[in-house]
């Protein structure tokens, strides 16, 4: 790959790594992925694209850290395409950890690592179908197995009673 050039270098080598880092991805090879993004971090800086994809290869890879890091600088340039999708994936992975976490410790303390997390990154804690088996622990229902079809509306209210909970806990605390 040449040294950085001014003007078309960057605006013309960007989408080509993009789409070969994403066929990397989507072939099941991250490691290529990574390895594609991580030479054109080499010379260029500005690729918002590369590392949303970045951040997907170190999921598929279960390196949440890594993937965090690339996902955090996506989330510090306001309204830009890329962050709807980099919300998404903060969401899954920290919906992946309250639940590893939730083997060794309650399942509200594992809800509220997940709302922390994501408060801690100013994102608005929203349900996530990856905290199914935490909110079905939360003050378990006593009435007759849900239907399924209300099943989600039923975990989006718990999440929600749950976030009032946490939300009016730090309120407090901040009052005190």
């Amino acid at each position: 790959m040449p040294k950085k050039s001014p003007g078309e270098g960057e605006e013309g080598i960007r989408p080509i790594i993009n789409k070969e880092a994403l066929s990397a991805l989507k072939s099941n090879k991250p490691r290529l992925c990574i390895r594609l993004i991580d030479t054109y971090f080499k010379y260029y800086s500005n690729n918002l694209h590369g590392q949303l994809i970045k951040a997907e290869a170190n999921c598929a890879l279960h390196k949440n850290d890594e993937a965090m890091k690339s996902l955090k600088k996506i989330l510090t340039k306001k309204n830009n395409k890329y962050q709807p999708k980099a919300l998404q994936l903060c969401k899954s992975i920290f919906a992946e950890e309250a639940s590893e976490l939730e083997k060794t410790i309650t399942p509200e303390q594992a809800f509220e690592h997940y709302f922390s997390q994501l408060v801690k990154l100013n994102i608005a804690p929203t349900y996530n179908e990856g905290l199914n088996n935490i909110l079905e622990k939360i003050s378990p229902t006593s009435e007759q197995e849900i239907l399924p079809e209300l099943r989600e509306h039923f975990l989006t209210l718990k999440f929600n009673t749950e976030a009032i909970r946490l939300y009016e806990k730090k309120l407090n605390k901040r009052l005190s």
